[in-house]
């Protein structure tokens, strides 16, 4: 673009004439133009925020969440204008969605924002990052920003063993042989094996009943956490326990314990000799 210029008579005394990404000012009539920079008006930026939830009334405030498989999410687009520079047409790329605007004709002031949304169906755990392009015709400003949904896999494992040592030490084994009228104790771990953190848990033994009930304790992925009950056993008892993880997922384990009296010997002879116990 060749050199324009404007020669000012009074009573103007200033003219701003802008030439591509040069901004010439003429000051005083007579006065030959100064050259000055961008800040001087003509500074362009933007400011691209990404988030996603689940709602689709609001944005959400976090740009990573956790969701069921094949859950419906929200992304929210948020741009500001954070330069000096109107900008009113505008592109916005998500390299999973495609595009989401193109040449969209808005006129954004210097420090005001505005936002998109869109809704996907996540199935699998996906990061995507998104960019903007805001432009006036002369400049261009560009912003990118991610958002991580991670697909939940709530998993238990139930661990369920017996001894005769008091809590709260745990036994080993799952079958131990004693003889009528012992006490034995009942150990049961759950380890979380999944990738969510439970924070309520139920247990119950078909034997022995329920024995936690909205059991308020955090278990983070790869944590343990141990319950302890004694009972007096009289005849052989096989006993299923089932523990129950919450919130905000769901998960559920089973495991197997056995106590046998029916072959317990002073001399280590059967039932039924003179020697086991009767």
């Amino acid at each position: 673009m060749g050199f324009i210029g404007h020669r000012a008579v009074a009573p103007i005394s200033s003219l701003v004439i802008a030439l591509g990404l040069t901004v010439l000012t003429f000051s005083a009539a007579g006065s030959r133009p100064e050259e000055t920079d961008l800040e001087k008006g003509g500074a362009v930026s933007i400011e691209l925020t990404k988030t996603v939830g689940t709602d689709p009334a609001v944005c959400a405030p976090t740009d990573n969440i956790m969701v069921t498989a094949n859950r419906t999410v929200v992304y929210c687009y948020n741009v500001e204008n954070t330069g000096d520079m109107n900008l009113s047409l505008h592109t916005l790329e998500d390299d999973q969605l495609g595009t989401l605007l193109a040449d969209f004709f808005r006129t954004l002031t210097p420090g005001s924002s505005f936002f998109v949304t869109e809704t996907a169906q996540i199935a699998e755990t996906t990061v995507n990052t998104a960019t903007w392009t805001a432009t006036n015709g002369l400049q261009t400003a560009v912003d990118s920003d991610t958002a991580t949904v991670t697909i939940a896999e709530p998993s238990i494992e139930l661990t369920k063993t017996v001894g005769t040592e008091p809590e709260p030490a745990c036994a080993t084994e799952d079958f131990i042989s004693v003889p009528p009228g012992t006490d034995v104790t009942y150990c049961y771990e759950v380890r979380n094996t999944g990738n969510t953190t439970f924070s309520l848990h139920d247990l119950f033994d078909d034997q022995l009943g329920l024995l936690q009930d909205d059991l308020l304790q955090e278990l983070a992925p790869g944590q343990t956490l141990q319950v302890t009950t004694t009972a007096n056993i009289l005849t052989t008892t096989v006993n299923s326990a089932t523990w129950t993880a919450r919130d905000p997922f769901f998960a559920q384990a089973m495991d197997t314990a056995t106590v046998d009296t029916s072959k317990i010997f002073d001399d280590g002879f059967e039932n039924g000799t003179t020697n086991a116990w009767q």
